[in-house]
């Protein structure tokens, strides 16, 4: 993106920074082709514009405004895009679909944009919708329901748990529950109660749900999420992201964010932690999502030894597939 250096002047006071506008917007507000093409606006896509300071200049939200400004200002963000908007974590298959995608009613002309999918709607006034920084979007909840054409059952638990996250949660069971009431009984809303009731609140990210739905789907006892270990002494050892309990055993799952070296040496010292007061860890790592038969294989081999040395029932024999 090229911003043209020369001279500058002033800018009709209507003209904003933060704002996206058409060409014949900016025209009818004072702005002429030679301003226009000058330093102080930058093209976005065919004749749509912003100020070269726009301060979101590159970012994603300003790609969809840009969109959004194309079909007339009627356009409503919808289903991954609505989604990445408000700051929902995607499956990998799903988050590969960078293009915006936008709803307008049925019947209107729909612009043909590279990178935009614009989607019709004969009910668009039945379509949940919110505001966010001047977007009309679908709600995080009606996001998560359009993508039942889409996503696998897998999928929409992963999205879901990113709705009832640990951090600034968006929803909760019971609203989504509601929700999916008032979408009466056909078969997406039974698909959808039967995601819900697989969903678990409070995880912090996607990956530690696909590492409990790995443990899950293979036959094995589930884990708690983000659950808190004590000592003997009821002391404070550690907050871990998956505790299978009545086995005494911590599956955590161990992503970028640890990569930092100061984040290892404490990861580290606190599985040495919980290992000596008869906790053993077991880790999931980035190479483990494409094939998580090692850490499956780990896991349920330390479920084995631990109901040994426990005096328990050994786990489950794995599950056929």
């Amino acid at each position: 993106m090229k911003v043209r250096l020369g001279a500058r002047v002033a800018l009709p006071s209507d003209v904003l920074p933060g704002e996206v506008y058409t060409t014949g917007q900016l025209q009818s507000m004072g702005v002429g082709l030679g301003l226009l093409r000058g330093p102080q606006f930058v093209r976005l896509e065919h004749g749509i514009y912003t100020r070269a300071d726009n301060p979101g200049l590159g970012s994603y939200g300003l790609q969809v405004r840009a969109a959004v400004v194309a079909t007339g200002g009627i356009g409503v963000v919808t289903g991954l895009t609505a989604l990445r908007l408000w700051g929902i974590q995607l499956p990998d298959r799903l988050a590969a679909d960078t293009r915006i995608h936008l709803l307008v009613p049925r019947g209107t002309i729909r612009p043909r944009r590279p990178g935009v999918v614009v989607h019709q709607s004969r009910n668009l006034s039945e379509l949940q919708t919110a505001t966010l920084r001047g977007l009309t979007l679908a709600t995080p909840l009606e996001a998560w329901w359009q993508l039942a054409a889409i996503a696998n059952h897998e999928e929409l638990v992963q999205i879901g748990e990113g709705l009832i996250r640990r951090k600034n949660p968006i929803s909760d069971l019971v609203a989504i529950r509601v929700f999916l009431e008032h979408r009466g009984g056909g078969p997406i809303a039974r698909r959808m109660t039967t995601v819900l009731s697989d969903m678990r609140p409070g995880t912090d990210s996607i990956r530690e749900t696909q590492m409990r739905r790995w443990i899950v789907n293979d036959g094995l006892p589930e884990p708690q999420v983000n659950a808190v270990i004590v000592d003997t002494h009821g002391q404070f050892l550690a907050m871990v992201d998956g505790f299978i309990e009545t086995y005494h055993t911590v599956v955590e799952y161990d992503g970028a964010v640890h990569n930092p070296e100061a984040n290892r040496i404490r990861d580290n010292d606190r599985r040495r932690r919980l290992r000596h007061h008869g906790y053993p860890v077991v880790v999931a790592t980035a190479s483990d999502i494409a094939d998580p038969s090692r850490f499956l294989a780990e896991v349920r081999a330390t479920l084995a030894t631990q109901a040994a040395n426990l005096g328990l029932t050994p786990p489950p024999t794995r599950r056929s597939r």
